[in-house]
């Protein structure tokens, strides 16, 4: 008999699920939002009430950033902003743009039948 490895199963698992290799996406990047002060943040723990968040750039550079922000009953976020722990780093603008550009991607990959090619310029572009 003819034994496979798990190893071996979990690889062949990867090409058939997609009928070809699961692109290496970084689905971390996905979670990361702008708050409109030049910088990053993960959701660390949503209540109903409270969504605390700390910086992006954690593991990165080790900042320690977290806040607080109030929860509308709707969903929405309130403007205040509690700091619970002050960035160790200035803000960065091309990394908020970069993610912007990158979520647009994204989505323009889902819904439009085109090359790759042509999607990343046509978001480029706009």
């Amino acid at each position: 008999m003819f034994n496979v490895s798990q190893e071996t199963q979990q690889k062949r698992y990867k090409y058939e699920k997609y009928g070809y290799r699961k692109p290496q996406i970084p689905i971390g990047r996905m979670g990361k939002l702008d708050f409109g002060d030049g910088f990053l943040y993960f959701k660390k723990i949503q209540y109903t009430d409270k969504l605390y968040i700390r910086c992006a750039m954690m593991n990165e550079i080790g900042c320690k950033a977290s806040y607080v922000i109030s929860v509308n009953s709707d969903g929405t976020y309130k403007d205040d902003m509690r700091c619970v722990a002050p960035h160790s780093h200035p803000p960065n603008e091309l990394a908020v743009q970069t993610e912007k550009f990158l979520n647009e991607l994204q989505k323009a990959v889902e819904v439009m039948p085109m090359s790759t090619h042509r999607i990343y310029n046509f978001v480029a572009q706009s």
